[in-house]
């Protein structure tokens, strides 16, 4: 990608960015999915440092099956469909993906995600800060495409 914007053909932009725009619904559609996984994904160690490896191996399986049915669901809409199944089976599975190694080491699932709460707030804030200085960008006339291009990117 960057090989394409180095060139700062205007016509190279532009390409980029319509290829951008079919992925957008996908992005948006995943993106707090991902967070949420990214939260959750040393939950295995739990289950290991506790000797209880056979619960996540049955949770996994559990899980699994529930993914490929949200799969098998989704397929109806195409990609966007099977991408929208899958982050509603993955918000139905959250919970007990924590409450359940959760309960091995005597910790509550909402002890655990108050203590996220100032990271969260100031993940909101630079959030907020950097959509403000691309509007911002966007609003004045005769700024080049490609300074609110990088502005775009410096908050993804």
């Amino acid at each position: 990608m960057w090989g394409q914007y180095d060139r700062r053909e205007r016509r190279n932009i532009l390409h980029f960015r319509v290829q951008k725009l079919s992925a957008i619904p996908l992005i948006q559609i995943l993106a707090l999915t991902g967070i949420l996984q990214a939260i959750a994904t040393n939950i295995g160690w739990i289950y290991l440092s506790q000797g209880r490896t056979d619960i996540l191996f049955r949770w996994g399986v559990l899980a699994t099956a529930v993914y490929a049915i949200s799969f098998a669901v989704g397929l109806r809409w195409g990609v966007v469909g099977v991408a929208l199944a899958y982050k509603i089976a993955g918000y139905l599975l959250a919970y007990p993906s924590f409450a359940i190694p959760f309960r091995l080491i005597d910790l509550k699932v909402s002890y655990f995600f108050a203590q996220l709460r100032t990271i969260i707030l100031a993940t909101v804030i630079l959030w907020a800060i950097a959509l403000s200085v691309r509007v911002s960008l966007e609003k004045l006339d005769g700024i080049p495409q490609v300074i609110i291009l990088i502005s775009d990117y410096s908050h993804k």
